[in-house]
């Protein structure tokens, strides 16, 4: 997972994970409130799992969680608007997370009874990751913020703990077309602009297999609604246009208006089903003579926002949820299925239940009914979902497009983040012909972290590479081992102790240089009175004569320090960052001109 972060990526992954050791470490960071943003396929969402991930594992060494009794309560919150959103990520929304009422209007409420629940289940909490943030109100924000400062029990921004922001301005804004975060807006509660620094991802990762396409709509994301698309963009975009007679009936069609969505459901549910059946809605209302209540023998008229009058359904048919009904197991708006069964009532064959087969099949994680069969069918209730097609309106007057979002996010402060890979800022630098750059790193198993290795966006960079505790045996060294472009050196520790056996028969340890194949170089496989040491002496010729020895001391074996000029030759030094071991690599650029 971590291995397929790009560079930028991994800048802001180090960063939190730098924050997250402090943390662990009690040196107390200030919170961390960032927003990375970039368009469709640049990587968000994979980022989002790999900080998820190793923030996780590493506040869960916080002292006060380390006593908990239930670890199971989390250190990094996953969030989103949306039910689809935070399933894509394993999250839940903002509004079941925090207990927010559906109405956000002031004042604001506090959650009251539910207090000591709430914060129980978010004590151990540090980081809120807020995925889709593009559709996250002021009001809402405001909200999010009051009611974290509730359960932490501190008036601190969003009541101490660190925020990442994560989404795209230029895709949907706010409901009811209110200003988006990013936007600054006199009469609301602003907690963006003075709070968050921002930065973009750029590099295509998802549609990596046709990335011309994915840069021309990500072009198009940045437009105005009267900007003129170039030649080239219309006739990419012409490729992907397919007539409506070409196109199977049985895909998903977007309409620019609902009534048409509703029009193409039922002329293709005719076409593609015999056995549809038509299901009424049920209005309830008290019997004045009884007291009781009664159903109506005619529904009232819903509007926009209610359930629909009547449903039209066939065993077999392509159904989508539009409410979301359990997004901790995917039952989200906008998830697809297949209606397998129509369950009804034993005692008036009224229809009770629809059975779903989800496309996004996976084990529950807890059973929706207990009358359920085991048939791996999701049941969803009557009157608690509606099942249709949507549109989207595609009225040139309707479409979304705020040019004070580019304004707003020209304005924002960058995060600086690049420091995290400082062999990158020196690349060029390094790369001149009179340096020589090495590279030193406890592997903890070569052989266990090769691959992530090979993955290193600074590794790479190295001329030499000095690597210990490589865990190597034997004399065979297998292809996987090899890196293109360099020549391995070993000596592992069985080779290496003549008067200690019992080091020599402990497994681990030993040492491996990759020297680039372009440097002349002579090993030193023995020398003189040094014995009882894992070590490896290469001296090379060029860009300038050095003696480089990498030595390996085991934790509980002394040795006196070695390579005093080493400061008078250095031009750059410092420490890399890894995920895989918590022994940070250091490196340095020797130069010939250094005096």
């Amino acid at each position: 997972m971590y291995q397929n972060l790009n560079q930028k990526q991994a800048c802001v992954f180090y960063a939190i994970r730098d924050w997250c050791i402090q943390r662990v470490c009690g040196l107390n960071p200030d919170p961390f409130f960032l927003y990375v943003n970039g368009g469709a396929g640049t990587g968000k969402s994979h980022l989002i799992k790999c900080i998820h991930s190793e923030a996780s594992k590493i506040l869960s060494r916080l002292p006060a969680n380390a006593e908990e009794a239930d670890i199971s309560n989390p250190t990094v919150l996953l969030t989103s608007f949306t039910g689809t959103a935070a399933f894509s990520i394993n999250g839940s929304t903002l509004h079941s997370l925090l207990k927010l009422p559906r109405s956000l209007n002031p004042p604001i409420q506090g959650l009251g009874n539910q207090l000591d629940e709430v914060r129980s289940e978010l004590m151990n909490a540090e980081i809120i990751v807020i995925d889709e943030i593009s559709m996250v109100s002021k009001p809402l924000f405001a909200y999010v913020d009051a009611r974290l400062k509730q359960i932490k029990g501190t008036q601190r921004p969003f009541g101490g703990m660190s925020v990442l922001a994560v989404g795209d301005f230029y895709q949907l804004p706010p409901v009811r077309q209110s200003k988006p975060l990013c936007v600054y807006d006199p009469e609301q509660i602003d907690l963006w602009q003075e709070h968050f620094q921002m930065i973009t991802l750029t590099e295509i990762m998802r549609q990596k297999d046709d990335v011309a396409f994915a840069e021309m709509l990500n072009r198009i994301r940045v437009k105005e609604k009267t900007d003129e698309l170039s030649q080239c963009d219309r006739d990419l975009l012409s490729q992907a246009v397919t007539a409506p007679e070409e196109c199977p009936i049985e895909v998903l069609h977007i309409y620019a208006t609902n009534k048409n969505v509703e029009s193409h459901n039922t002329d293709t549910l005719k076409k593609l089903h015999s056995n549809i059946i038509i299901i009424t809605a049920d209005d309830f209302q008290k019997d004045k003579r009884t007291g009781r209540m009664a159903r109506r023998d005619k529904p009232f008229t819903g509007g926009r926002n209610d359930l629909p009058d009547t449903l039209n359904v066939a065993e077999g048919a392509r159904v989508m949820l539009t409410r979301n009904l359990d997004t901790l197991n995917g039952l989200v708006n906008g998830a697809f299925g297949i209606l397998i069964k129509v369950v009804r009532s034993e005692n008036d064959g009224h229809i009770i239940k629809l059975g779903l087969r989800m496309d996004n099949r996976q084990p529950m994680r807890h059973n929706r009914s207990a009358n359920a069969a085991s048939d791996d069918l999701v049941y969803i209730e009557r009157a608690e979902e509606s099942l249709k097609f949507k549109g989207a309106d595609l009225d040139e007057k309707k479409i979304y497009a705020n040019p004070e979002v580019t304004a707003a996010l020209q304005t924002m402060r960058q995060a600086s983040v690049e420091e995290m890979m400082p062999l990158l800022q020196v690349r060029e630098t390094a790369s001149r012909p009179d340096t020589l750059t090495l590279i030193h790193h406890n592997t903890e198993g070569l052989p266990s972290h090769i691959s992530d290795i090979k993955s290193h966006h600074e590794m790479c960079l190295a001329d030499v590479l000095c690597l210990t505790e490589s865990h190597l045996q034997g004399s065979f060294v297998a292809d996987s081992l090899h890196l293109d472009g360099y020549t391995m050196f070993k000596r592992n520790r069985h080779v290496s102790y003549t008067n200690f056996p019992q080091m020599a028969s402990r497994s681990g340890g030993g040492v491996v240089v990759y020297l680039r194949n372009h440097f002349q170089v002579q090993v030193k496989q023995y020398l003189h009175n040094v014995t009882d040491l894992e070590f490896l002496v290469l001296k090379v010729q060029a860009p300038f004569p050095a003696l480089i020895a990498v030595v390996y001391r085991p934790p509980d074996y002394s040795l006196a320090p070695f390579m005093q000029n080493l400061p008078q030759q250095s031009l750059y030094s410092g420490v890399l960052r890894t995920y895989y071991s918590y022994h940070n690599p250091v490196f340095c650029v020797l130069s010939s001109s250094q005096s």
